[in-house]
């Protein structure tokens, strides 16, 4: 599958997407997907530097999270806000348009992949650093087969 941008030049880092996501995702989903990160991709470049021709999708994980919060408030209508205990909170509001959700999915995946196959050092910018941590610890302390945590006898 090749995948071009709104300007018909071939977009590498969706090419390469889709092409490795087609392990995870069906044909179909597959589609779903690349259609819900286009549009973002289409505004990574529309904001970004003429000097820059490398792109912005694999800044700094922090820039892309501002990046991710501009593009839901201003392009899908959404209201995204710091929550107290330093994670994002996005609520769907009125004028929202459907497919929020699905669109962070997408580049969810998206920045797993990419990690996966070395295209982007980085943590996932989408996930929450404290949960990582905290699967971590869970995955140390879990010696078991089962899947429970093992006790001291």
């Amino acid at each position: 599958m090749l995948v071009f941008d709104s300007q018909n030049r071939l977009h590498l880092p969706l090419t390469t997407f889709a092409r490795e996501a087609t392990r995870q995702l069906s044909p179909g989903s597959l589609k779903v997907y690349l259609y819900a990160v286009l549009p973002f991709f289409a505004f990574l470049d529309a904001s970004r530097p003429p000097d820059n021709k490398s792109g912005s999708w694999n800044a700094e994980p922090e820039r892309i999270r501002r990046d991710v919060a501009e593009y839901l408030e201003d392009d899908l209508g959404c209201v995204v806000r710091r929550h107290r205990h330093g994670f994002e909170l996005v609520t769907v509001t009125g004028r929202s348009r459907a497919n929020a959700g699905g669109f962070l999915a997408a580049l969810k995946l998206f920045y797993s992949v990419m990690r996966e196959i070395g295209c982007y050092a980085a943590e996932n910018p989408l996930l929450d650093a404290s949960w990582r941590w905290l699967d971590e610890i869970a995955d140390e302390g879990d010696d078991t087969d089962d899947g429970r945590p093992a006790q001291d006898a």
